[in-house]
């Protein structure tokens, strides 16, 4: 890429001592809890010891509910000792409550739809689902959501 710059400009531009405020969702506001849990090496990974099934809906979510969402990652846990698994849902964003009970790093503190999991590791995030349809939840690794490392969820 080339920039050609072809005069100066007089104005002068300042990054402002904070871009925005997120507002936290409160805990206590959450109506449920649900556990996702990634499990599997190879051809047998899965979530919740299930593979996708376009036929199935696997978690019924009730529109403008709060929820928490524990995902954790039971694979590879071992030998190999283990991948961490990228975890995307698609039409909601999740604020990230805590890794294994601690507060979750400042880059961390904002808007999330893709949460990375560590071996081992357990994520708590909580949502609030404003949008109604048919949505999935699953690794972002190509290789794993291919492999059937998916679910689906419907907010009605």
């Amino acid at each position: 890429m080339k920039f050609v710059i072809k005069s100066e400009s007089p104005k002068e531009y300042t990054i402002p001592e904070k871009l925005t405020t997120i507002e936290k969702i409160n805990p206590d506001s959450a109506v449920k809890t649900r556990q996702f849990v990634f499990q599997g090496m190879g051809p047998n990974v899965n979530i919740n010891g299930k593979q996708m099934d376009m036929d199935r809906i696997d978690e019924e979510v009730n529109l403008n509910d709060t929820e928490i969402w524990d995902i954790s990652n039971d694979s590879g846990m071992g030998m190999m000792g283990g991948m961490a698994h990228p975890f995307h849902a698609h039409g909601v964003q999740f604020q990230i409550l805590d890794r294994d009970g601690n507060p979750p790093p400042e880059n961390e503190t904002g808007w999330k739809d893709t949460l990375l999991v560590y071996p081992g590791e357990k994520v708590r995030a909580i949502a609030t689902f404003n949008h109604s349809g048919i949505f999935m939840y699953h690794c972002h690794i190509l290789e794993h959501e291919d492999a059937g490392m998916m679910g689906q969820f419907r907010v009605e």
